[in-house]
């Protein structure tokens, strides 16, 4: 009996740290142009591979720092040294899986909030790289958490990949295949996963609200096999998507009062 529970709380952790883009798995480069041009990087943020030293810019405390960077140590994604043709290194963890158009039930929160800042960031042992974004929430779809969530508040967000400058080599970006990063000055509908102990939140998915329609963020550019969910949502109009998921919200809300 002990040994089946073992098992299990493996299998829940191992699909847990899938679902979150930590675990490194079928990790591959690609230098052609046909994958460059699936893999438009202008939005990620860079960090530089031999700045060991905390940013001067950074606006956490060291402490903090330290526990969102460990949250990807050990990944093994990062590469040490990388050769001169090599411009993307992609992950292919499936985080996809499980997910709807909307998944609101998967969600803590789900905001729109308008992106401010971004940035990018090493693990503690330089093999693991994540993005962080500052955001401004504008309005509030879903909160399930105790703490007070209000409009005008600024949260911190984040998500596995980034850019990382090698010293007198290339940048190479790292992206979790399937997976854009929002960029600075968007406005977007974000799905969000609480993470308390870093006092931050990571992004499930997000839309993009582009005047009255809707941008999908994610998985336009991954391999079209996978049959990204998120593609049918985009060019979907502002209202008819404020429709679609204000009636989700409700239904997994009801449905989540008649299980307790």
């Amino acid at each position: 009996m002990k040994y089946t529970k073992m098992i299990l709380a493996s299998a829940t952790l191992l699909l847990i740290l899938g679902l979150l883009g930590v675990l490194s798995l079928d990790v591959d480069s690609q230098t052609d142009d046909r994958h460059s041009r699936k893999s438009e990087d202008s939005n990620f943020p860079t960090v530089s591979f031999a700045d060991r030293s905390m940013a001067s810019e950074d606006s956490v405390s060291p402490e903090l720092r330290r526990r969102r960077n460990d949250k990807f140590t050990g990944s093994g994604w990062v590469r040490s040294t990388v050769s001169e043709d090599t411009k993307f290194v992609f992950l292919n963890n499936h985080w996809q899986q499980g997910l709807s158009a909307l998944p609101v039930d998967k969600s803590d929160v789900v905001v729109v909030a308008t992106v401010n800042t971004a940035g990018a960031f090493l693990s503690g042992d330089r093999t693991g790289v994540y993005s962080e974004f500052q955001a401004d929430v504008v309005e509030i779809y879903k909160n399930d958490l105790q703490s007070s969530l209000r409009t005008s508040d600024s949260v911190s967000l984040h998500c596995a990949g980034g850019k990382v400058h090698y010293p007198d080599g290339p940048s190479v970006t790292y992206v979790v295949r399937g997976q854009d990063m929002p960029r600075v000055g968007g406005t977007y509908v974000f799905f969000l996963v609480s993470d308390i102990e870093r006092s931050s939140y990571y992004i499930l998915t997000a839309y993009e609200i582009r005047g009255e329609k809707i941008a999908t963020l994610d998985g336009l550019r991954g391999d079209e096999k996978a049959g990204w969910v998120f593609q049918k949502l985009n060019g979907t109009s502002r209202i008819d998507f404020d429709r679609l998921l204000r009636s989700e919200v409700t239904s997994k809300s009801h449905k989540g009062e008649k299980n307790q």
